[in-house]
């Protein structure tokens, strides 16, 4: 009896070539997650600190234009990001507050700040360089209307000493499994963005007197505009 499907193994297909689909015995369709298939054409980035940096500091006080952190996307290229992390490394003189938004017009971003270096995930020799920019400790951001940006999430007024006071000698458990009180982490798959031509996330700590430290960490994919976008 003829069928009109092929059971087929993994195998290495040409670009530009008609190919079928992979099917099991069952005749179903064999596919991956999509973000694997990303990481394995090296469109898949990380950038932050590595394990002995020291944290950067934040600001005295907020404001739009001093972002501690930026991921924005050139014009030739979509960035898509995946998850946020800041930790509070060492605490200010005041209670420290943390804001992660998104600003979808161009503000001045690029060249803003001191260019974090990007990773590709695709282990060994990496086929691509990231295209997105990521920097810390920006200043001189165009000013950021209210119309122009929305808070993703937020920690404000962690409590003062909280590091050195409340987590180490007052409240027992305070950083209990599965959670942490130090931690601010923003994962986009409830509210996936595409950054694009100089939109950006951007993340601002502050402290009222003396700065306090955070380390970051940040995650996305990259695709040319020219085949994804609009």
């Amino acid at each position: 009896m003829a069928t009109d499907y092929e059971a087929r193994d993994a195998s290495a297909a040409t670009t530009g070539i008609d190919v079928r689909a992979r099917l099991n015995q069952a005749a179903e369709v064999v596919s991956i997650p999509w973000l694997t298939q990303m990481s394995l054409e090296g469109r898949v980035f990380v950038a932050g600190h590595g394990i002995e940096e020291a944290g950067i500091d934040g600001e005295a006080a907020l404001n739009d234009t001093t972002p501690s952190l930026a991921l924005t996307a050139p014009n030739d290229t979509i960035v898509i990001p995946l998850w946020f992390r800041a930790y509070l490394d060492t605490e200010g003189g005041a209670a420290p507050d943390m804001l992660f938004a998104y600003v979808q017009a161009t503000k001045g971003i690029s060249g803003a700040g001191t260019a974090v270096t990007a990773i590709n995930c695709l282990g060994g020799l990496s086929p691509r360089a990231s295209a997105a920019e990521c920097q810390s400790s920006l200043s001189g951001v165009t000013a950021i209307t209210a119309a122009e940006n929305v808070v993703l999430t937020e920690r404000i007024h962690i409590l003062d000493n909280f590091v050195s006071v409340e987590g180490a000698t007052t409240s027992a458990g305070v950083e209990g499994p599965g959670r942490s009180t130090m931690e601010l982490l923003y994962t986009f798959d409830k509210t996936p963005i595409a950054l694009n031509a100089g939109s950006s996330v951007l993340f601002y700590s502050s402290t009222g007197t003396t700065d306090s430290k955070h380390n970051y960490s940040m995650c996305w994919v990259e695709l040319p505009a020219d085949v994804y976008g609009i």
